[in-house]
């Protein structure tokens, strides 16, 4: 059996029909679906932590990439139950690793012949992610743009703002430590940012993109405030990655030392505060997905690249 849960708020979410949605379930799964519950952002989490008890065959999850984590940390890791993520949020990241380029009424009718594979993650403070987890500089912007969303808050927006400056400062002059095992010698970002697969792979999703060879690890040190120009021009250029100030590099496992002991992290797009922040692991089956099943042609190309990534 199968429950269904909407973020009623959330981007796309907000302005679907949640009728029509829950008539498209239903004509997909039939009698499997037993509950479809639409419930406000301050809801979802004892929402979830209810499903998460009841533990059903699979979590049809509605909302942002947001609302898809802690699906996934609560009810997909927490209890084993497979979720399907789907698109209902502004950016459907994680949406768009499961189901690709479908809208969401295809997303929906997919679910009628579906299979059961895991997605890859990482866990960082005992936190999982499935996107990103960005460290330094980043948890404050993050938490700047929070604050547009919905009514426009003066005094929040001047509190954040702030805050941000402040970090900003604290992060040119601290910023994140950071080493592998590969490379053991500490190193300083300004931003760190730990994508599943690749930081490719986050920008521009595809379900059919491959993550089981850990994390990319993009580290954004700046050293004046030339560099900060420099920077911009690579990115209009779309050729970020060769910037002096920016490196890439591969990794399983990341020990990480940040400049405060609970430091602001943005996991998927969402900042949470960690206290107790070590290290961050990448994991092959971070939590189940229920998701379309692979066509003849998908699983034949799988087969052929295999060697390669052995080799």
């Amino acid at each position: 059996m199968f429950e269904a849960v909407a973020n009623a708020a959330s981007g796309q979410a907000s302005r679907s029909d949640m009728e029509a949605v829950a008539a498209r379930l239903r004509a997909a799964l039939g009698d499997k679906l037993t509950s479809f519950t639409a419930v406000p952002p301050e809801e979802i989490e004892a929402a979830l932590r209810a499903v998460a008890e009841r533990k059903p065959d699979g979590l049809i999850i509605l909302g942002g990439d947001g609302t898809a984590r802690a699906a996934a940390e609560i009810v997909g890791r927490g209890a084993g139950v497979p979720i399907a993520p789907l698109p209902g949020g502004t950016m459907n990241v994680l949406p768009k690793k499961v189901f690709g380029a479908r809208t969401l009424d295809e997303a929906i009718d997919s679910l009628a012949d579906h299979e059961i594979r895991p997605l890859p993650g990482g866990e960082i403070a005992g936190r999982v992610f499935f996107l990103s987890a960005a460290l330094g500089f980043a948890g404050s912007l993050a938490r700047l743009r929070e604050t547009q969303r919905g009514a426009f808050r003066p005094l929040a927006f001047a509190k954040a703002w702030t805050s941000t400056a402040n970090a900003f400062g604290s992060a040119m002059i601290q910023g994140v430590r950071w080493k592998t095992r590969k490379n053991p010698s500490w190193r300083r970002a300004h931003t760190l940012v730990l994508a599943v697969g690749s930081v490719q792979s986050v920008m521009n999703p595809t379900d059919d993109e491959d993550d089981d060879e850990g994390f990319e690890i993009a580290s954004l040190d700046l050293r004046q405030g030339s560099d900060l120009a420099q920077l911009g021009y690579h990115a209009i250029a779309n050729s970020w990655r060769d910037a002096p100030m920016v490196l890439i590099e591969g990794a399983r496992r990341v020990d990480i030392e940040a400049p405060s002991k609970r430091p602001l992290v943005v996991l998927d797009g969402e900042p949470i505060r960690l206290p107790g922040l070590k290290s961050a692991r990448w994991i092959p089956d971070a939590c189940m997905i229920l998701a379309p099943k692979e066509t003849a042609a998908q699983s034949l190309e799988k087969q052929k690249s295999e060697p390669e990534k052995t080799a």
